[in-house]
């Protein structure tokens, strides 16, 4: 006879669980408690030079990334599921392409592109162009990647929105004179 907690787990069942929590917490739990140790030389290092940049560079990383990840997934999703194409499907998975890739193996792919003699200073160089340089290792180039790499879940989340949203909303938002523009900035933006 199984006994069950509670919470329908069976007690084998619950201690796996309970170890792959603290597992997982293991770190944070090691972090907060070398919180309330005295600083050492490393840490004030840290703190008197270099902390205030990293706060600041990862502010200005998240914002951005939020944003324009955000901007582009809610405008191809609206694209996607208000108008047909031909090769909609087809648009549409290659849209959720990047969503395969991490963002730390698309840096080290578009790294080995972009650098100096990497793919595309070649490419330049073999048509007998002048080579750009493009600077992906950069704090664009970050933003740019992880934006690529982000932007397919705001699209899959937004998208499914889109599909579910009664039509009587955006008609009636039509019938009162607005366009397709305005319909969508003031009235499904917004939602």
């Amino acid at each position: 006879m199984n006994k069950r907690f509670r919470g329908g787990l069976s007690p084998p069942l619950f201690v796996f669980v309970s170890l792959i929590i603290a597992l997982i917490l293991l770190p944070s739990l090691f972090i907060v408690t070398k919180l309330f140790e005295p600083a050492t030389d490393n840490w004030i290092h840290i703190k008197t030079y270099l902390l205030e940049n990293y706060i600041v560079n990862s502010l200005i990383l998240v914002i951005s990334t939020g944003l324009i990840a955000g901007s582009l997934g809610v405008f191809f999703a609206w694209f996607l599921s208000h108008y047909k194409w031909r090769y909609g499907k087809v648009i549409e998975i290659l849209l959720f392409l990047p969503m395969a890739i991490p963002p730390y193996i698309a840096g080290y792919v578009y790294g080995g592109i972009f650098t100096s003699f990497g793919t595309f200073d070649r490419f330049m160089m073999s048509i007998g162009l002048n080579t750009i340089r493009i600077d992906i290792l950069s704090m664009g180039g970050a933003i740019f990647i992880f934006s690529l790499c982000l932007m397919p879940y705001v699209m899959l989340v937004t998208k499914a929105f889109y599909e579910r949203l009664p039509k009587n909303i955006e008609e009636s938002s039509r019938i009162l004179g607005k366009g397709s523009v305005k319909t969508f900035f003031f009235k499904l933006f917004c939602l």
